[in-house]
């Protein structure tokens, strides 16, 4: 009996031994086909509502369904999954969840959209192109959150008509260019339409920066063919390469349409350079409209010799309306301060009360504008008395007391 059951242990543990061989076999053989699947899906759903760009869509050992690894691979014209599998409509939109890293340039092709890019993070998710972040045309309803775009030239590219929301993004252009222009982001008319159609954008808490230049111009937001609507944020034009002329907004035609409500638009010089005109002018409004509520322009011209700081420019049958803007602005040297100027048809409702005080602002302005509480003033004139007047900014005035019209006297100051 006993040896009965040692060759009975013996034939069990054999089995076992084969059973531990075919385990150890199998387990490699799955372990090797994990690996061979740790790539970007290869058969992605084609009507998936979800899908995944990351740098890797190897999870821990584990493939993830729906994932790419370039945008290429996804929004390429002729052939990105997107717009030759997907296919995204309004009834059927596509939500691309965007992992940490940098990835390659983003391009809606003509009359396309239906799409939402969601990042990681401004900082985190960049979308990147070297010439041209993003490249899009007459796009529909798409979508950008938590994410950067960033360009060498341009960093945002928009022709043509279509609906946009941009919502905690920064989009920047770094490049520096010895011929043409640079921007951040720039909305321009599609020539083959007639009549034009433009697109409407929304910004929430965005950044829209140009920290580089182009030796023709230099402007953070360019808008040729747009309705931009602001909410916070911020608008920065950082000039550090010598250019024709620089602009924080720049709006070009009357088919641009630039609105902030609290945003920072700000135009600074970081570098030694020499701009053609010899000004340093935050907002361009050239036949198109421009309102501001609530909002701060700033315009620091220092590092541009005897460079002039203008706030606003109004030209060209333009139209611009700022009340309860703020202004930050700042000449180099014997340069003079402009915080509003209009010519060629341009209109310009700014209304704005500086800070009281015994003597006014050196500006520049428009006439009935600007308004000033100047308090030592007296019946006979303003110099070390203790009586508040209010003056309004009058072109009519020339004389030694500036463009200054003294309500309390009712004549110019003195």
């Amino acid at each position: 009996m006993t040896m009965i059951r040692e060759a009975e242990w013996a034939a069990r543990l054999g089995e076992k031994s084969s059973m531990r061989r075919i385990f150890i076999v199998t387990t490699a053989c799955m372990f090797v086909t994990a690996i061979a699947y740790a790539n970007p899906d290869l058969t992605p759903d084609s009507n998936a509502t979800v899908v995944f760009l990351r740098t890797d869509c190897n999870v821990n050992g584990n493939p993830m369904e729906n994932c790419f690894e370039s945008m290429a691979a996804l929004s390429d014209p002729s052939t990105g999954w997107i717009w030759n599998t997907r296919n995204p409509t309004s009834s059927a939109p596509l939500l691309v969840v965007v992992g940490p890293g940098e990835f390659d340039q983003f391009v809606c092709p003509n009359g396309r959209g239906y799409v939402s890019l969601r990042g990681s993070g401004r900082e985190q998710t960049i979308i990147a192109g070297s010439d041209t972040g993003m490249s899009i045309r007459n796009c529909e309803d798409l979508s950008f959150t938590d994410l950067g775009i960033r360009g060498g030239r341009i960093g945002v590219q928009w022709i043509g008509g279509g609906f946009s929301t941009w919502s905690d993004t920064d989009i920047v252009v770094s490049g520096e260019t010895s011929a043409g222009t640079t921007g951040a982001w720039g909305d321009l008319v599609d020539a083959s339409q007639q009549p034009f159609v433009c697109g409407t954008h929304y910004f929430h808490g965005s950044r829209v920066r140009a920290t580089g230049g182009g030796s023709a111009e230099a402007s953070a937001f360019y808008s040729q063919c747009g309705e931009s609507w602001f909410f916070g944020g911020e608008i920065l034009n950082e000039v550090s390469k010598s250019t024709r002329q620089a602009n924080a907004v720049r709006i070009t035609s009357p088919f641009g349409d630039v609105r902030t409500f609290g945003t920072a638009i700000r135009e600074v010089v970081t570098a030694p350079v020499s701009i053609g005109d010899g000004e340093l002018v935050g907002v361009v409004v050239s036949g198109g409209h421009f309102h501001s509520h609530g909002s701060v322009i700033n315009v620091d011209a220092r590092g541009v010799t005897n460079a002039s700081a203008v706030g606003l420019s109004v030209i060209s049958a333009g139209f611009a309306h700022t009340p309860e803007a703020a202004w930050v602005l700042t000449p180099d040297g014997s340069g003079t301060t402009t915080r509003v100027r209009t010519a060629n048809g341009g209109v310009a409702q700014s209304p704005y009360v500086w800070q009281s005080g015994s003597a006014p602002p050196v500006v520049t302005s428009q006439h009935g504008s600007d308004l000033f509480v100047e308090t030592d003033c007296n019946s006979s004139d303003c110099n070390g008395h203790s009586d508040p007047h209010l003056m309004i900014y009058s072109s009519n005035c020339t004389g030694s007391g500036g463009p200054w019209f003294d309500v309390v006297r009712q004549s110019c100051r003195n």
